[in-house]
């Protein structure tokens, strides 16, 4: 049985990359490529594996902040461009529930590490 996995990010070569890498390991990969595709895909199925990004059309903090008051049965991990230390405290709050957070551009070496424990 194949495991679920949700790409939420509007860097659409970033998305074939991701999603060939995550299928190569035998993930199932669905591509949102706005917040509200993304809402869509999360309310009608559930994913093992969701990798969202921030700074997308539609607010990615608005995925968050519906994840954060929801039970969350999926690693999550957060994909930005944007230095998390540069958000305010209330934002970066809405992080807690993410396993990590990688920072574009990042190493593929450190993303399958994650990914694989």
């Amino acid at each position: 049985m194949s495991r679920k996995s949700i790409i939420i990010d509007d860097d659409e070569d970033l998305c074939e990359v991701l999603a060939e890498t995550l299928s190569d390991l035998g993930f199932e990969v669905d591509i949102a490529l706005d917040a509200g595709t993304g809402r869509q895909f999360l309310k009608k199925y559930s994913y093992d594996l969701i990798l969202l990004d921030l700074k997308l059309p539609g607010d990615g903090f608005s995925i968050l902040r519906k994840i954060d008051s929801a039970e969350l049965n999926s690693r999550l991990f957060i994909i930005t461009g944007n230095p998390i230390n540069n958000l305010p405290k209330y934002k970066r709050n809405l992080l807690d529930k993410a396993e990590d957070v990688f920072i574009k551009p990042f190493p593929m070496t450190d993303f399958l590490k994650k990914i694989k424990r």
